[in-house]
């Protein structure tokens, strides 16, 4: 089981040249197929965000979710913590930054809230990385993409299977957490798939997808 801080590895590493012109080693010449993207796949990640309130000001930076609330709800599911009382979580927020209170990450929806706003900024922000380094060595990003979409693959159909059980026997929170969860890693191996699509298809098609916004990942925070 992903701890908090693999998760967020999964999200926000840098493995590219950050200043000491490291090369990351070129992909294998016999290279595997990319993961069966399901029906059921796409349609979770098509699921809508709550694009107003706490998801906008988590998204946009303005607030940063508490580790506490990262370490909980940033494990991988199923979820099986006592709901019986709220954690009462708190914000941690940057002293240039708006004081936004914390009550609303009191409630379940506020917590998936907060949750997908985060997430989908690593997404973007992940994403953003890669393209930043294509110019340098588009290969080894294409190699990385598909690094990083098998990992989130293998676990996606790692903790699918165990959702019904969180049905049977979790509180409210915790199956709702759960389902934000999956519907996030969902998200992200459809962006990966779609982006690495792309990139084989050539730099310059990736490039002009990305300048006019038409990567999945570019349209999930207008769902």
């Amino acid at each position: 089981m992903f701890r908090a801080k693999d998760l967020r590895k999964g999200y926000d590493r840098e493995r590219y040249d950050q200043g000491r012109r490291r090369k990351l080693a070129p992909p294998p010449i016999n290279i595997q197929p990319l993961p069966h993207v399901s029906d059921s796949m796409r349609l979770l990640a098509s699921t809508p965000l709550r694009t107003s309130g706490i998801f906008t000001d988590v998204y946009q930076g303005v607030l940063l979710p508490d580790e506490s609330i990262l370490d909980r709800w940033g494990r991988i599911p199923p979820y099986h913590y006592n709901v019986s009382r709220s954690p009462s979580p708190e914000c941690r927020s940057s002293p240039d930054i708006f004081d936004v209170p914390p009550e609303p990450l009191d409630t379940t929806d506020g917590l998936i809230q907060a949750m997908d706003g985060w997430r989908l900024h690593m997404l973007e922000e992940k994403a953003h990385g890669r393209h930043a380094q294509t110019a340098k060595d588009a290969k080894a990003v294409l190699h990385e993409a598909r690094e990083d979409l098998c990992l989130f693959h293998e676990a996606f159909e790692r903790i699918l299977p165990l959702m019904p059980v969180v049905e049977d026997s979790g509180g409210d929170r915790n199956v709702r957490m759960g389902w934000c969860t999956i519907e996030c890693h969902a998200r992200y191996i459809c962006s990966l798939h779609d982006e690495i699509k792309a990139r084989e298809r050539g730099v310059q098609n990736y490039n002009e997808r990305y300048r006019v916004g038409h990567l999945v990942w570019q349209t999930y925070d207008s769902n």
